[in-house]
């Protein structure tokens, strides 16, 4: 790790590099591998990039103990951040958070040549107001060279920001990779064998951090309505604690695993081996999990807000089951259907399957990144 004096930390030893890819904090997960990847594209086509960190994982997980802790890095990352715009003057800097998006547009206003792409991956709603505020004014007067939306449903939750704002905004849709592998469901898979549960019940399976936002009580409550099933839950979060309360308070423990972060191959073997894919989020930007579940084939049970139903929808029809966010019974009813009506519930992941090829493959993604990324860089 290289941290120049009085600087933030960045990814490789490449100073003065044509592009920076800015974020917060190098903790791992979906938007560091999406940063390090582009530079990784980037610098593969001879266009010096850098991966930029203010924080690294010590720094992060010691600003989320301590209020005082947090404050003094972000003032002194912050400081350090622009005494190295101002010195480098990378022709363009692409960020991954609001907060530092508008932090390097202000700090470069002054810099002639500097080009500032923000990206979103939430709503705006989700923002916090003197962000939110902030980022609209320097998108109307251009402080932002493009602002990059991740989804449909992101991108038109900005539109009140007005016409001089949606002007510089386009969307890259999210995507992942994807895969020829088999689904092949639950019956004698180590899906079962790992996590001990028996063969008569059927198996969801849930990934995502357990925090408010995923809204998995729904889950839980569904599954004391559907005997017939047991859920495996890859994750860690604050509600931890609480969700394995619930499920004792439900009667369902027996029936739900809580098998803590997991690494990339083995959310993926389990994508491929479970009857049904869940997540009943509250909200999100574009879920790389749904899409990570599409591209496996899983049938695919999500909540109905605006980014699964985009994804989830083609031109003529459904590829996944949409379900209220408030409704356990609604939940239940969606998986009895997928455990008694197999070859509908396989099909259905089969579509969902191909609607994620053409529409939210990886490389697609990327090429479109590094397409509005060069023409900045080289011009």
């Amino acid at each position: 790790m290289f941290e120049p004096e009085g600087g933030p930390r960045v990814a490789e030893p490449v100073l003065h590099s044509k592009v920076w890819l800015l974020q917060r904090s190098n903790v791992t997960g979906g938007t560091k591998h999406l940063m390090d990847e582009i530079a990784a594209r980037l610098n593969a086509r001879d266009i010096g990039a850098t991966a930029v960190y203010l924080r690294d994982v010590d720094q992060t997980n010691e600003a989320h103990r301590s209020a005082v802790s947090a404050l003094t890095q972000s003032i002194s990352q912050a400081v350090g951040l622009i005494t190295r715009l101002w010195r480098e003057r990378p022709n363009v800097v692409v960020t991954f958070t609001p907060a530092i998006g508008t932090l390097a547009a202000l700090a470069t206003l002054p810099i002639r040549g500097v080009r500032v792409v923000s990206t979103h991956h939430a709503d705006a709603d989700k923002l916090a107001r003197p962000i939110r505020l902030l980022d609209k004014a320097l998108g109307r007067i251009g402080a932002f060279d493009q602002i990059v939306a991740c989804s449909h449903s992101v991108a038109e939750s900005f539109m009140a920001n007005g016409e001089p704002y949606m002007r510089r905004l386009t969307v890259i849709e999210n995507g992942v990779p994807t895969t020829t592998t088999p689904h092949v469901g639950s019956r004698n898979s180590e899906l079962k064998h790992e996590n001990d549960i028996p063969d008569d019940l059927s198996v969801a399976f849930a990934a995502g951090r357990l925090a408010p936002q995923k809204n998995y009580a729904v889950i839980l409550q569904a599954l004391a309505l559907a005997p017939r099933w047991s859920l495996v839950l890859a994750g860690a979060g604050p509600l931890e604690q609480e969700l394995k309360e619930q499920a004792a308070t439900l009667g369902v423990s027996g029936r739900v695993r809580f098998v803590g972060v997991q690494p990339k191959g083995v959310v993926n073997k389990y994508l491929s081996m479970c009857d049904a894919f869940v997540q009943s989020s509250l909200y999100e930007g574009l879920s790389l999990s749904v899409l990570e579940a599409m591209a496996h084939g899983a049938p695919c049970l999500v909540s109905d807000i605006a980014s699964n139903t985009h994804a989830l929808t083609t031109d003529d029809k459904s590829v996944g089951w949409l379900l209220p966010t408030d409704s356990p019974e609604r939940w239940a009813a969606a998986l009895d259907f997928v455990r008694d009506n197999p070859e509908q519930a396989r099909a259905m992941g089969r579509d969902a399957r191909t609607h994620q090829q053409q529409h939210y493959d990886e490389d697609g993604m990327y090429a479109k990144y590094l397409a509005l990324i060069t023409e900045r860089a080289l011009t």
